[in-house]
């Protein structure tokens, strides 16, 4: 694994302990999921809110083939009046525990991800992405949701929670790129 690769996931580790950290000994310890459990559906998964700055509007994956060690997957997102689509490819890998995270090969930016937490349903998920942009290893968290959101979806407030608390602790500003005009 890459040097910076190593320390971008250790400083995460850092900020989610951080973000963390307001839990009671009395509450269990919350687990990584696996993230192979997420992206398997054959729905869009959008990027709902994002602590990314200068985040690309309409952000969303589409899963197109799965195997035992990595997903095959469409990332797309609208620059302008343009849709661009980059297919890219998400190794499986143990990042924290069992299968949490992936190494995606494909994209520019975007070199892995984490699945920190996902909702019992798998509909919705809070995604740590590690990114090289500008010369410098950025990090930051997306809430994810599976299926197009509209008026009438809900988001699992557990989820949503676990999102806003780390916004919260870390006094980070979110926005959110999915608009209704998304395509």
């Amino acid at each position: 694994m890459p040097f910076a690769v190593a320390i971008s996931l250790f400083v995460c580790y850092l900020l989610a302990a951080l973000a963390s950290s307001h839990t009671t000994e009395a509450e269990a310890p919350k687990l990584l999921h696996p993230i192979d459990k997420f992206m398997n559906t054959s729905e869009e998964i959008w990027v709902l809110n994002t602590t990314e700055n200068e985040p690309r509007d309409c952000k969303k994956d589409k899963t197109y083939n799965m195997t035992e060690n990595a997903t095959y997957f469409v990332r797309s997102y609208q620059d302008g009046n343009e849709t661009i689509a980059e297919s890219l490819v998400g190794e499986f890998e143990n990042i924290y525990e069992n299968r949490d995270g992936i190494y995606i090969y494909g994209d520019r930016r975007v070199h892995a991800e984490v699945l920190l937490y996902a909702s019992g349903d798998k509909k919705c998920g809070v995604v740590q992405v590690f990114a090289y942009i500008n010369d410098t290893n950025v990090a930051w968290r997306d809430l994810r949701v599976v299926g197009r959101p509209n008026e009438t979806s809900t988001i699992d407030e557990d989820c949503k929670k676990e999102y806003d608390d780390f916004v919260e602790a870390l006094r980070k500003p979110s926005t959110s790129p999915y608009k209704n005009s998304c395509l």
